[in-house]
């Protein structure tokens, strides 16, 4: 809800209008376990569905960007680097993106990136505490007043599994900008909440959906 909207700083940061105020995000995956600590997978993701409305305000005009669009491709691998089947796991995860979103649709970035993230997490039996910081390499480019580089990612998870095939969460995640004038601020530092269930059938198969918020 309301993912992107422009606000008139002028005037104590005005809502000028909502250039997306609904989105609908998917991704399709597929992934490949190499032995029992070593993952590849490619990640396709798309806007199903976004509205907003036209904007004539003080820093120009945008169109409605109505519709659906592809995101950018990912290609990554991540690694059990240590720990048992219960109590504490290290891992990490390097992804590749490859810009085949659409600016447009503020669906991709436009050009090649990246992300190295350390993931840490406590399992019992049937709950799991995890959280998770890394680094995201995006080109450097600006929209509006806003200067779009790499971020500082980071999140806390609590997943509970009452039956082996399902798995339910509640995620708090963020990011802040790594440009110099930027981290922490409040204006590039969004943090989001989730709610998230996840179910396996027996075929191998996974099918997970999630709704969530902005709280800044």
């Amino acid at each position: 809800y309301r993912p992107l909207v422009l606000l008139d700083q002028r005037f104590d940061d005005r809502l000028e209008g909502e250039l997306i105020s609904h989105r609908l995000f998917g991704t399709l995956g597929a992934t490949l376990g190499l032995g029992d600590r070593w993952e590849v997978s490619i990640l396709i993701p798309a806007v199903l569905y976004q509205s907003g409305e036209s904007i004539e305000g003080t820093g120009g005009s945008f169109s409605s960007l109505d519709g659906a669009a592809m995101g950018d491709l990912v290609i990554g691998t991540s690694m059990h680097l240590w720990g048992q089947t219960l109590g504490a796991q290290l891992g990490l995860s390097l992804m590749m993106r490859e810009p085949t979103g659409s600016e447009e649709a503020f669906a991709g970035d436009g050009g090649v990136g990246g992300d190295v993230t350390f993931l840490f997490a406590y399992l019992f039996e049937t709950v799991t505490i995890a959280t998770e910081l890394g680094v995201s390499f995006r080109p450097e480019r600006r929209f509006q007043s806003t200067k779009i580089g790499p971020e500082l990612s980071f999140g806390v998870g609590f997943f509970w599994a009452p039956i082996e095939s399902l798995r339910l969460g509640l995620e708090l995640g963020g990011s802040t900008s790594l440009l110099s004038d930027q981290v922490f601020d409040d204006s590039t530092t969004p943090v989001e909440a989730l709610l998230s269930g996840q179910i396996t059938l027996g075929n191998g198969l996974t099918f997970g959906a999630g709704i969530g918020t902005g709280l800044t």
